[in-house]
């Protein structure tokens, strides 16, 4: 090894590591105005903050509903990891995020989401109905009666009108059969 060599690395990277120090901290007054200003070699360890992300808004319980009932996965996965409440209920009907997403979202995900997070699958309304019957009666995807029945959702339930998973679903075969011929 030449001399010249031993002596230039170190020097070259203790020069590096000062021009780097300079660069990155942010807290010191050590600032470069012009190439012929002297280098200070710094005497304390740099200090480097971060900001905490923001925490999101807990969705009201009527936008969390919404959510469920027309949002995405990710919104609503969201909205839950946020603190909205899947026990929540809508005040006219009495229906929980979890029926109002068997109801009218197409997304079974959506409705497995809020089952893991901790929903009631046999929660009643105010009409004693329960996410099966409005995923039944309404969901134009089937797989969603599927999802709440290996929950464990009870399939002989029957609500104040007097419909129960059976005579949902054969009227909606029957409508479906209807729109097929017309």
């Amino acid at each position: 090894e030449s001399p010249a060599l031993k002596f230039t690395v170190p020097v070259l990277l203790g020069v590096l590591s000062i021009i780097l120090f300079l660069l990155y901290d942010n807290q010191s007054s050590h600032h470069i105005s012009s190439p012929s200003a002297p280098v200070q070699v710094a005497t304390s360890t740099p200090t480097y903050t971060s900001t905490p992300a923001p925490v999101p808004d807990i969705p009201s319980t009527e936008e969390f509903i919404r959510l469920c009932r027309e949002g995405s996965l990710s919104e609503v996965k969201r909205a839950i990891e946020a603190g909205a409440s899947v026990h929540a209920r809508d005040q006219r009907y009495g229906g929980t995020p979890l029926m109002w997403a068997a109801g009218r979202n197409a997304d079974v995900r959506v409705v497995s989401a809020l089952i893991e997070a901790g929903a009631s699958v046999n929660a009643r309304d105010s009409n004693n109905g329960t996410a099966l019957l409005w995923a039944a009666g309404l969901n134009t995807n089937p797989e969603v009666v599927n999802v709440l029945l290996r929950a464990g959702a009870d399939s002989s339930v029957r609500d104040d009108s007097g419909d129960t998973l059976e005579t949902l679903m054969r009227a909606r075969t029957v409508k479906e059969a209807q729109r097929l011929l017309n």
